[in-house]
């Protein structure tokens, strides 16, 4: 996880330094769905005392999901 967080960190960093305008809000979608991703998956630890609860395993997935899906995004903008 924090190697994911690292990569995706310096990838929007160049992406958003580079002032590359047409792939700024991807990289900013990008990173929006990052941070989520590291903050919900902080609070499943935190919260999984004995077990995780259901809706923040759920939201959790669908975070992946979403992260997974922007990625796949800001891959087809910069290749187009």
């Amino acid at each position: 996880a924090y190697l994911l967080l690292v990569i995706g960190l310096i990838l929007s960093i160049r992406l958003l330094k580079f002032h590359v305008k047409r792939l700024n809000p991807y990289a900013l979608f990008f990173l929006f769905c990052l941070l989520i991703q590291v903050i919900l998956g902080i609070l499943v630890l935190v919260y999984s005392v004995n077990n995780i609860p259901v809706f923040l395993g759920v939201l959790h997935q669908s975070g992946a999901l979403l992260l997974l899906s922007s990625v796949v995004l800001l891959n087809w903008k910069i290749t187009t």
